[in-house]
């Protein structure tokens, strides 16, 4: 799902009222999440929680944004039945206010949250949330996708490579000639790999990698993420022979001789049928 920027500079102050929240506390049975009791509730507790930055869907000028308004009210239809579902396989569901200042020091602890209503997962391994911004067709397809994330297995800590990681502020690992073998097809870990162009004439390009970039954000330590610079390389000619800009190839756990599997959903919309999250799913469920 697209999320409501939250630009209160931009916004007049009438627009600042805190009862029309996107999401009703009482409607939906959710638990009220605050500075104050979020560490005790949800941090420090056994169960898996989803939740929600919600915020006053005043801020959203519906009279001038009509499309993102009709967006997250069709979503949050999909999302308030998928509750239900949750909460039947365990799940609690809480809500943080977004718009509150007194949060502003909870929310800056997960500065992937960039505005709202943003779910998160705290499951399993509460101290890797997982984002989970994806808009879907129902609320069958949420509840599968949210119960797959929280139960995919962390990858192992130890990094493949001497020096890898990923770039500073990313989740993505630059990738060369000089360090794929020994990250990449040495390691038994899976991998998901871009062979990517940048600059103005890649503008498609350009859009693909910044969803390749959430969607790292929503696989951490599940899936390794890398980008491969389409330039002078041995390598290229080998996985990408045609030098497709944006070419994605996934490279299965364990043993990697074998040519690896192509991405074929072009720029990777936020759709339930063409994300990179999805069909990774596909592939490791």
């Amino acid at each position: 799902m697209n999320n409501v920027l939250f630009l209160l500079a931009l916004l007049p102050a009438c627009y600042l009222t805190q009862d029309t929240m996107i999401y009703n506390v009482q409607k939906n049975g959710l638990v009220v999440l605050t500075k104050d009791n979020f560490k005790s509730t949800v941090l420090d507790q056994h169960g898996d929680w989803l939740v929600i930055f919600d915020g006053d869907m005043k801020l959203v000028r519906c009279e001038i944004q009509k499309t993102i308004c009709d967006d997250v009210k069709n979503s949050v239809k999909v999302y308030e039945e998928a509750f239900v579902g949750l909460k039947a396989i365990g799940f609690k569901i809480g809500r943080v206010d977004f718009v509150d200042t007194s949060n502003r020091g909870l929310i800056a602890n997960y500065p992937f949250v960039k505005g709202f209503p943003s779910y998160v997962i705290f499951g399993k391994n509460k101290d890797k949330p997982i984002l989970f911004n994806y808009k879907m067709n129902t609320a069958k397809e949420i509840v599968n996708m949210v119960k797959f994330l929280n139960d995919q297995p962390l990858l192992a800590s130890g990094q493949c490579g001497r020096n890898s990681g990923p770039s500073p502020g990313k989740s993505t690992y630059e990738l060369s000639d000089d360090n794929f073998k020994e990250v990449v097809l040495q390691c038994p870990e899976p991998w998901l790999v871009v062979f990517y162009a940048s600059g103005d004439k890649f503008s498609q390009c350009n859009m693909y990698t910044k969803k390749f970039e959430e969607a790292a954000g929503t696989m951490l330590n599940r899936v390794k993420f890398g980008k491969f610079h389409l330039g002078l390389s041995k390598l290229v000619p080998i996985y990408n022979p045609g030098y497709v800009v944006c070419k994605t190839v996934f490279f299965r756990a364990g043993d990697k001789s074998g040519p690896p599997l192509d991405y074929n959903h072009g720029i990777a919309s936020d759709d339930f049928s063409k994300g990179i999250v999805p069909w990774l799913q596909g592939q490791l469920g």
